[in-house]
């Protein structure tokens, strides 16, 4: 399946972080994830709506981290897809 949008590469992470699996609870999972990114090219996100896209579901910490960091650099509106 081709969605036949462009692939915007703009998220970076920024520090380490422990692997997930190592919580135990959703607290611990954000706290671990918190500004763990940044956006490379804010230009290319500004005002537009993105799909986020993650292949492990695991209570959403680094979805919601990565989401909130794109709005804060100005991406519209975010829409999440995982298996």
């Amino acid at each position: 399946m081709q969605l036949r949008k462009p692939y915007l590469p703009v998220v970076k992470k920024v520090r380490i972080t422990q692997e997930q699996k190592h919580f135990t609870n959703f607290v611990q999972k954000s706290n671990n994830v918190r500004n763990a990114f940044m956006i490379d090219d804010v230009e290319a996100i500004a005002d537009r709506t993105l799909l986020l896209i993650d292949n492990i579901y695991d209570f959403w910490c680094i979805m919601q981290e990565i989401a909130m960091t794109l709005k804060q650099a100005g991406a519209s509106v975010i829409f999440y897809l995982t298996t």
